[in-house]
């Protein structure tokens, strides 16, 4: 992928992005929300990205963690509700 350029991997996460783009995703306003489940083995890489949106002043709700939700949204919808879709309706319409 990306010709085995990790740097132009990077830049494509939503870290690179946040880093890249800081100044922009700020003044566009755009809502951040997050939720993953606590048994995610991503949960490491979310609770990273807040922090790092933390500490480039980028506006975003906190982490949800999601208490037994796994990597799979149907899962955590099935948690959680329709509150993801009731967070997208209001700030995308």
């Amino acid at each position: 992928m990306f010709n085995g350029d990790t740097a132009a991997f990077d830049l494509q996460t939503a870290t690179g992005q946040a880093k890249a783009n800081r100044d922009n995703i700020i003044a566009s306003g755009v809502a951040i929300h997050m939720s993953v489940g606590s048994n995610d083995p991503l949960l490491p890489d979310n609770q990273e990205l807040d922090n790092l949106l933390t500490s480039l002043g980028i506006p975003h709700d906190p982490l949800e963690v999601v208490p037994g939700g796994i990597h799979d949204p149907p899962s955590i919808w099935g948690i959680i509700g329709t509150t993801p879709f009731q967070y997208i309706n209001a700030h995308f319409h």
